[in-house]
């Protein structure tokens, strides 16, 4: 937008090959994340990957080298906060005998230029990459994740949702809830403020918002 009109920005990002899925942007819109995989040239049951471009003047730049996952199956799907410095990947663990939802967060070092990467966090098995969500906060304070097929007690599909806040370098589990019935499918939407002090999540059509 140059305060007339809407002005098309025809750069390119990715590479031949790719299976480029999810993309994310920065609320300010200097910095692009999205998943990948490779099409052309490789083992099809090679990991995923994420890569993360940052414009510079004009120009869009990867910022760092390609983030993987190890044990993660081919999806991974990135959430950028405002600042394009940090992201929340959600994939699923897929180094077991079934799959499990998983979460990690990834932070830019500027010192040296690197992503460094938390410890996997586990929200429960399920059958298909779709029913794990996730919202990272603007301020990067805050996650909320999801996993709509998880079981509750005697029910299953029930659904569960988890709320995670930054304590130093840690993460910490401070809300937790689940479903209480068959197929409820907790949290299949999620959404959260850029503060992380509100969010809220679907729940058998209708919206809860919690404030915390």
């Amino acid at each position: 937008w140059d305060g007339l009109e809407w002005q098309a920005d025809f750069s390119n990002v990715g590479g031949a090959g790719e299976r480029i899925q999810y993309p994310s942007l920065s609320s300010n819109g200097n910095t692009i994340a999205y998943g990948s995989s490779l099409t052309t040239g490789s083992d099809p049951s090679a990991e995923g990957f994420v890569r993360v471009f940052q414009k510079v003047i004009a120009i869009w730049v990867q910022k760092g080298i390609d983030i993987t996952l190890s044990g993660t199956s081919r999806e991974i799907k990135p959430f950028l906060n405002r600042a394009g410095d940090q992201l929340l990947l959600l994939s699923l663990d897929a180094s077991g005998d079934g799959l499990v939802c998983q979460a990690h967060i990834v932070q830019w070092n500027a010192s040296d230029a690197t992503w460094s990467t938390s410890d996997p966090i586990r929200f429960g098995s399920t059958s298909q990459f779709a029913s794990c969500k996730g919202k990272l906060s603007g301020d990067a304070t805050t996650v909320i994740v999801g996993n709509a097929e998880a079981s509750s007690g005697d029910y299953s599909n029930a659904g569960s949702v988890y709320v995670l806040r930054r304590s130093g370098s840690q993460w910490v589990n401070i809300l937790e809830y689940s479903g209480t019935v068959e197929n409820e499918r907790l949290g299949v939407r999620l959404a959260i403020s850029e503060d992380g002090n509100t969010f809220a999540y679907s729940r058998l059509g209708f919206v809860e918002i919690v404030s915390h």
